[in-house]
């Protein structure tokens, strides 16, 4: 059998802003929770640049506090290239407690342990390699919002 080996591909650090979340109410299924981007930075060994402002983080929140995280980023890289991502999975919590104040306690405590996959979509040539790239982040929240390690299966 074939081992798996991951490369780093970059550090994604995200801004968010408290006062732009907007929480949708309480469904069914949850807690949907919108998180707009306000920016941000990226930086690898193969591409670095800026996270543009048109983005968001449709979450739900489950009763078991698990985010569940569907959000969408543009990066433009530091030559003028823009890189579409949509990435989904999970933000653990690692105080079962979090409750409804989640958001501040997050950003205090660092009390989610985020785990994610990400695809990537360019028409830029010298990127082109991300479009058939499978990725996996992991991160966790900061002060001014998520941080991840991205790598892709080499």
């Amino acid at each position: 059998m074939n081992s798996i080996e991951l490369s780093h591909l970059f550090t994604l650090r995200l801004r968010v802003a408290d006062q732009r979340i907007r929480f949708v109410g309480n469904l069914p299924s949850g807690r949907r929770v919108i998180a707009p981007i306000d920016g941000g930075d990226f930086e690898g060994e193969r591409l670095r640049g800026s996270v543009l402002c048109d983005g968001a983080d449709w979450a739900r929140v489950g009763s078991d506090g698990v985010m569940e995280i569907d959000a969408r980023v543009t990066l433009r890289t530091h030559d003028d290239s823009l890189i579409y991502i949509r990435y989904w999975g999970f933000g653990l919590p690692r105080n079962a407690n979090i409750g409804d104040t989640w958001v501040s306690e997050c950003r205090t405590a660092s009390s989610l342990d985020f785990h994610v996959s990400l695809r990537f979509e360019t028409g830029t040539q010298g990127y082109a390699w991300l479009n058939h790239v499978i990725a996996i982040a992991t991160g966790t929240i900061t002060q001014e919002g998520p941080r991840y390690e991205v790598y892709g299966l080499a």
